[in-house]
């Protein structure tokens, strides 16, 4: 949802439950996500260290 646009406290509302979970939850994907960028960079896709 966020990727269409829709604020934190818009999903948090359609998905019943509290903004700080939202941003929580999207703090923890961007993490992940950084993670599997700099470690395709590195060449190494293990996820043990996430």
């Amino acid at each position: 949802m966020k990727l269409e646009g829709y604020m934190n406290a818009e999903i948090a509302e359609r998905r019943n439950r509290s903004e700080r979970t939202i941003e929580r939850k999207l703090h923890l994907i961007r993490k992940l996500w950084l993670h599997i960028h700099v470690e395709h960079d590195r060449g190494d896709d293990s996820m043990d260290n996430v």
